[in-house]
C-alpha cells in the first residue's frame, strides 16, 4: 500500500499524539501528482522526491542519473530518503543510500528518515537505515519524540523490536515526560506498551 503524506501540520484536539503528522491512509487512496515547476534543478529534485515516494525504483535511478541532488529537500526539509522511508520502500532507500543520501538529515520539524519509517510496518526499512548509521535515539524538535515513540504510537511491534535491538532507549521521555510505552498505551497498543515496559525493566 502506498501512503500519502499530509504535508501540513494538522491541529490535534487535546494533547498531541506523535502520529498526528502521519495520518492513516486507505488502501485505495491514490497519491496526487505533483506539478513540477521552477528552475531545472528544482524540478529535478521534485521529480526525485516524487519518484522516491511512489514511483518505480528505476525512475529514482533515472532522476539521479539526470543530475538530481540526492539530498535536495522540499520547503519543509523533506528529502527523497524520507519520502521512500515513509512508504517502506526498502529497495529505493538502499539505492538512495548507495548514491550518498544523508541518513541523519532532518526536516524542519527535526524528523529523520528513521522516524518516517517507524510510523509504518516497515521493520526492514528501519533496520536498513539503522545499519547505515541512523540514530535510534534522535528526537524531533517539536515534542522530543524518538523513532521508538513514533513506532509505539502506531503500534508497530516489529519496528519497536528492531529499534530496541539497535539500542533505542525505552526510558527516554518526550517534552511532556511520556515514554514510548505511554504513547503505545494511550493509543491502545497494549502489547507494545507491555513489551516496552519490560524492556525498560518494569
Amino acid at each position: 500500500m502506498i501512503r500519502t503524506i499530509e504535508w501540513y501540520q494538522r491541529a490535534a484536539e487535546g494533547r498531541p499524539s506523535p502520529c498526528r503528522f502521519f495520518p492513516s491512509c486507505s488502501a485505495d487512496e491514490s497519491p496526487a501528482p505533483l506539478a513540477l515547476s521552477g528552475p531545472p534543478a528544482a524540478r529535478a529534485a521534485e521529480a526525485l522526491r516524487t519518484a522516491a515516494l511512489e514511483r518505480p525504483a528505476a525512475e529514482v535511478g533515472a532522476a539521479l542519473d539526470a543530475g538530481a541532488d540526492v539530498d535536495a529537500a522540499d520547503a519543509d526539509g523533506r528529502t527523497a530518503l524520507m519520502m521512500a522511508a515513509f512508504n517502506g520502500r526498502t529497495e529505493v532507500v538502499d539505492l538512495l543510500l548507495e548514491r550518498g543520501a544523508q541518513v541523519a538529515a532532518r526536516d524542519r520539524f527535526g524528523r529523520t528518515a528513521l522516524m518516517f519509517a517507524s510510523t509504518g510496518a516497515f521493520a526492514e526499512t528501519a533496520v536498513l537505515l539503522l545499519e547505515n548509521g541512523a540514530d535510534p535515539n534522535a528526537a524531533d524538535k517539536e515534542e522530543l519524540w524518538t523513532p521508538l515513540m513514533f513506532a509505539a504510537g502506531e503500534g508497530q511491534m516489529e519496528v519497536v523490536e528492531a529499534l530496541l535491538g539497535y539500542g533505542a532507549d525505552p526510558d527516554r521521555v518526550d517534552r511532556d515526560g511520556d515514554a514510548a510505552a505511554d504513547h503505545a498505551q494511550t493509543k491502545g497498543h497494549l502489547e507494545v506498551a507491555r513489551a516496552l515496559r519490560e524492556a525498560a525493566g518494569g
